[in-house]
């Protein structure tokens, strides 16, 4: 790739951490000016970024045909994230502009919130943290044996788990619930799954039919938008429970709702949404067989740092001639 020797890199959100200092001083090195501006609109884009060879987004704004068009100098755009869903990348493409991504950077946290997500659902453990805060525990009031939600209670033991999904963070999942003695089944397009994993690679139908807990860790794209909507949640077990941690439009959330509140399907645990932050109005909100997180299963301290050194890296390979590591189109 053939750049000025001056690189101006237009960073859009104001959100800094302080080790970005030290990729400050590399860019001078490099001849690259990077400027921090706050983006809220497509407006502001155009504004400052007029100069701009390379934009860093960090996904508080979508980066839409309109900016693509009416910035002459762009030639990169780094989103600093798995997902680059706010991008339009067609538009991207059709103007020759490189557009890059930071896979994996959170794959270890996003599995980890999945499980937990799973767990804390299938051990009710938010129910009982209200519960024994609330201090019924020294008053006595369950039984082991009676009480409904005792009854609800249960183990990952033995049972038939699905994940879809098995890149980064979908393999991450499969590495940390071996130890749980489950059943795995796999549904991914676009991978075919080595050997050296004992799961079994099926269609998403039957995945859906057979599996008793199903997580979502895959993308959104136009092919994967509402991947589970009603054909989907019909063919699902009754005691079927969906995680999901990877976009909140992999599912038409409405008809979830409907599913859950008919109790068609035992429940889901969600750490993203179709609307975020989730309406307050929502009756994920209010369901008693819901447990939700939000939208922060990629973050960590060290998720953060990588991801701002992966985007930081490819910019400085991108202003030294060489190809960027994570490219997306």
């Amino acid at each position: 790739m053939k750049l000025d020797k001056q690189i101006v890199v237009l960073n859009d959100d104001l959100r800094e951490e302080p080790f970005a200092a030290e990729f400050v001083k590399k860019f001078k090195k490099c001849g690259i000016d990077y400027r921090v501006k706050t983006c809220k609109c497509e407006d502001d884009h155009i504004k400052y970024g007029q100069d701009a060879d390379i934009i860093f987004n960090q996904g508080a704004t979508k980066i839409t045909r309109k900016i693509i068009e009416n910035l002459p100098n762009l030639k990169v755009i780094i989103r600093r994230g798995a997902g680059y869903d706010n991008v339009d990348v067609e538009a991207a493409r059709e103007k020759g502009i490189i557009v890059c991504n930071t896979p994996g950077f959170c794959a270890e946290e996003v599995a980890t919130q999945a499980i937990a997500l799973l767990l804390a659902f299938i051990r009710r453990i938010p129910y009982w943290h209200n519960w024994t805060r609330a201090g019924k525990w020294n008053k006595g009031e369950y039984s082991f044996m009676v009480e409904p939600p005792f009854a609800g209670l249960d183990t990952l033991e033995g049972e038939d788990v699905g994940i879809v999904g098995f890149g980064f963070i979908g393999k991450n999942i499969y590495k940390k619930l071996i130890g749980f003695d489950v059943n795995f089944y796999v549904y991914d397009k676009y991978i075919k799954v080595d050997r050296s994993y004992n799961v079994k690679q099926v269609e998403l139908e039957e995945l859906l039919k057979n599996c008793r807990y199903i997580i979502l860790c895959c993308p959104l794209t136009s092919e994967t938008k509402y991947m589970i909507d009603d054909a989907q949640l019909k063919i699902m077990r009754n005691d079927a429970v969906i995680v999901n941690v990877g976009r909140g439009a992999l599912i038409n959330e409405a008809v979830l709702i409907k599913y859950l509140q008919e109790k068609k399907i035992a429940g889901a645990a969600l750490d993203v949404f179709e609307e975020t932050p989730v309406n307050k109005d929502s009756m994920l909100l209010k369901l008693d067989n819901v447990v939700i997180s939000p939208h922060n299963g990629g973050m960590s301290p060290k998720s953060v740092r990588r991801s701002f050194e992966m985007a930081y890296e490819d910019i400085i390979r991108i202003s030294t001639g060489k190809a960027p590591v994570c490219r997306v189109d």
